[in-house]
């Protein structure tokens, strides 16, 4: 038997401790999703269920995602059914458990209703000539589904009913199809941490600094998935990041995120950032920011909003037409009454017709 140097007893107890270690990590981890092979129509797929992000903070929206990888020498096209009251698998089904094995109740209806259309999707085959990746990813919200008060490890469950037919160049799988559905079941867990303003303010500091990356090429999409992250936190702190970002960015789903963020908090900084976008060159960006002005609680949004009746693009003057008639006070009427003149016979129409179905109800106060 070989004799142990001095050095080798340390040298063994340092690797079995690192053994220990890395054994301890791997309990302690995560769950990685593992994918499930489904036979669809005939056609193998490889289908999983995957943590959009590592950890998530509380009060952010999580999400998951279904991938899917064509493990079939054909390219398919995917109908993912969302067909409600045609009975399973057709409809659509996620739950969340919570670190204690309780199932999360459904928010009520009016909070967070899930969407009610269906996708439909292609995946390549292997060695596809377009030489896209075969895999494909379908988003899911959490937020209809289950609302998350507390940090923890939860389980999520997603099932789900699946079409899959042969791509030739044009989608042939419809809603109401008689082609049979087969059910997917998938799960993964999503770790969410709390902490306080703390923690919040470090998260926000560390997506705001990604997402002003944008400009870079190679950071450019993590630069947009950190600005959708980071609008979807409840937190002043992010106005200052988008701010930055609006004057910076010139990513279209960055700059709509930043209004979005500037239209949910009441601060100066929020305001100028909606002041500073109703005068931008971009006909649509206007638009979207007189929606969110509309939706602003800032004491001098109001205003911002009316003096864009006079806007050259329609779309920004509809949103303010509309904005009025959710008003409906004596001096929204009167400034309605002027759009009758608008140049826009869409305008012109809308505004005569509100005009005509309130003429016999008296303004509110």
């Amino acid at each position: 038997m070989k004799r142990l140097t001095p050095r080798e007893p340390l040298l063994t107890r340092t690797a079995a401790a690192a053994a220990l270690l890395m054994l301890a990590a791997l309990l302690l981890a995560p769950a990685r999703a593992h994918a499930e092979a489904y036979w669809v129509d005939g056609y193998e797929l490889d289908i999983a269920l995957e943590p959009g992000e590592e950890s998530f903070v509380l009060g952010e929206r999580p999400w998951v995602f279904i991938k899917v990888e064509n493990r079939s020498r054909t390219g398919l096209e995917m109908l993912w059914s969302i067909e409600q009251g045609r009975g399973w698998p057709d409809d659509f089904d996620v739950r969340v458990v919570d670190p204690d094995g309780a199932v999360l109740p459904r928010p009520p209806a009016d909070e967070s209703a899930p969407g009610s259309t269906y996708a439909s999707l292609r995946v390549r085959a292997p060695g596809d000539p377009e030489r896209v990746s075969p895999v494909t990813r379908v988003t899911i919200s959490l937020d209809p589904w289950a609302k998350i008060l507390k940090p923890g490890r939860y389980t999520v469950v997603v099932r789900r009913g699946l079409r899959v037919g042969a791509w030739g160049g044009r989608y042939r799988l419809f809603p109401g199809t008689t082609k049979p559905a087969v059910e997917v079941s998938v799960k993964t867990e999503i770790e969410v941490v709390g902490g306080g303003a703390e923690h919040t303010g470090r998260m926000v500091e560390e997506l705001g600094a990604k997402m002003l990356e944008c400009e870079q090429p190679l950071t450019r999409a993590q630069a947009v998935e950190s600005a959708m992250r980071l609008s979807e936190i409840d937190d002043e702190r992010v106005v200052g990041h988008f701010a930055r970002a609006l004057a910076r960015c010139g990513a279209g789903s960055i700059r709509s995120a930043a209004l979005k963020v500037f239209g949910k908090f009441e601060t100066e900084a929020a305001f100028e950032g909606l002041r500073r976008a109703a005068g931008d060159a971009d006909e649509d960006f206007r638009t979207l920011a007189a929606l969110e002005l509309s939706r602003s609680k800032h004491p001098k949004a109001r205003e911002l909003l009316l003096s864009l009746r006079e806007d050259p693009f329609y779309g920004v003057r509809l949103m303010v037409l509309s904005a009025l008639k959710d008003w409906d006070t004596e001096r929204a009427r009167r400034l309605i009454w002027e759009m009758t003149n608008d140049e826009h016979p869409m305008i012109k129409e809308e505004a005569l017709r509100f005009l005509q179905e309130r003429a016999t109800h008296p303004p509110r106060r």
